[in-house]
């Protein structure tokens, strides 16, 4: 019974020592509305933790799919939203200027319990790749 009460502490302590704290935000245009489904990564030297936002566009930070937190830092921070259209082209929802650490001009200094706050700009047309019409021709069947 004591060794059972022994680890059962060692394992409650080591589980609150995992240096990871909670991160979490809200993406939104700079009109305000929210961006659903976009993904969030933050990066750092070897460190990579991404989240999705749900349709009020918070999100919340894990690894390996994890909502579990992420190590005290600093953080490139990128967003990507895109959806395939009819033709099964990509389209971006969000400039693509916020999917690189180079040109997002993101960054997030995590400390403790951090609230980190997006704001982006929506894809202009110039920003869209090249369209093409991908879909097979249709068969009409006889």
């Amino acid at each position: 019974m004591k060794h059972c009460i022994t680890l059962t502490l060692l394992l409650l302590f080591a589980a609150g020592c995992s240096g990871r704290v909670g991160v979490s935000g809200k993406v939104s245009y700079d009109d305000g509305q929210p961006v659903e489904g976009c993904s969030v990564l933050f990066r750092s030297a070897g460190e990579n933790y991404q989240g999705i936002a749900d349709e009020k566009g918070k999100y919340q930070l894990g690894s390996g799919g994890n909502t579990n937190g992420i190590r005290p830092g600093i953080y490139q921070v990128t967003v990507a939203s895109t959806y395939n259209d009819e033709n099964e082209n990509t389209v971006y929802k969000v400039s693509p200027k916020y999917a690189e650490t180079g040109t997002s001009g993101l960054t997030c200094e995590v400390k403790g319990k951090t609230v980190f706050d997006i704001k982006v700009e929506h894809a202009g047309e110039a920003e869209q790749p090249p369209k093409y019409n991908r879909k097979p021709p249709r068969r009409d069947e006889n």
